[in-house]
């Protein structure tokens, strides 16, 4: 198996967990958790989960450099909580479609992250594949009407989508230096932290404990712990902006399982813009293989 069809099948699992994890959170939604509250159990419960078992088993994993320790912090704050809490906050003053068609614009802002940045150069093959996954992603958003847009909700959104490139290509560099299981421990106590520091303030147990256990164990473990691993790992065989194209498809799974699980519409348009985007990762994996064909090819020269 080649480097980069490992790089895709890992950022196919982490979207897949993703995109099962947004469907399991609407069952704590719907019995009344608040979004934050779950951000907070998300994150917070994430670390506290993670930190017994590295201190047992794989205590070096904890051991990261002095220098490393503020960008580490950084990435926390800005690349995971920020994220977040600016698309709640996104959600509330301009909607759920204008939120997440902004958040899905995050492949743009991760491509020119890293072409700033140095760490990658973008072909015209990819810039087409990036276009049509931004459409896929806006017929999603869309799919069931735009609502009431408003210039403040849209900042947000923007502010969640550039916080979520930053936080791609900063712990792309990270995962590359440490075990992406030493990136997600930092990343989720500073982002942890940050969203206890967030009111509101009440945990909501009461209603946790009405839930299954699975529950809040999905979310802690299979829709942070799992998922961030499996992404930071991608991002140590594929360039950050593919990764994040191929993590686009968590919106199209989330609408999958949404239809079979809780029994939800599948609209049309989400049927287009799903198609769309599995359409640009086949591109974008059919052009990883011929790159691999002719870099190999030249290497036999």
């Amino acid at each position: 198996m080649n480097t980069n069809l490992k790089g895709y099948l890992f950022a196919l699992a982490a979207a897949l967990f993703w995109g099962v994890g947004g469907v399991v959170a609407k069952f704590a939604l719907n019995a009344g958790i608040e979004p934050i509250v779950l951000m907070k159990l998300r994150m917070g419960g994430a670390a506290l989960l993670a930190l017994p078992v590295l201190l047992i088993f794989a205590r070096p994993l904890l051991i990261i450099e002095k220098k490393d320790i503020f960008p580490l912090i950084l990435l926390g704050a800005l690349g995971v909580q920020l994220t977040q809490l600016a698309y709640f906050f996104a959600m509330n003053f301009a909607g759920v479609a204008t939120a997440a068609f902004l958040l899905y614009l995050a492949p743009v802002y991760v491509a020119v992250f890293a072409v700033l940045s140095g760490s990658e150069r973008l072909g015209r093959l990819k810039i087409i594949v990036l276009l049509i996954s931004i459409v896929g992603g806006g017929c999603i958003a869309f799919a069931g009407g735009g609502g009431n847009v408003g210039f403040i909700g849209v900042i947000f959104g923007a502010v969640s989508g550039l916080s979520y490139a930053f936080g791609t290509v900063f712990g792309g560099r990270f995962s590359r230096k440490y075990s992406p299981y030493t990136v997600v421990f930092y990343s989720t106590a500073v982002a942890g932290i940050c969203s206890l520091l967030t009111p509101p303030y009440d945990l909501m147990i009461d209603t946790w404990l009405t839930l299954p256990w699975w529950i809040p164990f999905y979310i802690a473990v299979l829709f942070c712990i799992v998922p961030y691993s499996l992404f930071y790992t991608a991002m140590r065989f594929l360039p950050v902006t593919s990764v994040s194209i191929v993590c686009n498809l968590e919106p199209v799974l989330a609408s999958v399982g949404a239809f079979v699980i809780l029994g939800e519409p599948l609209l049309f348009f989400q049927i287009v813009g799903g198609a769309l985007i599995i359409g640009a990762v086949l591109l974008l994996q059919t052009a990883g293989k011929v790159a691999v064909r002719k870099f190999s090819a030249k290497s036999k020269n």
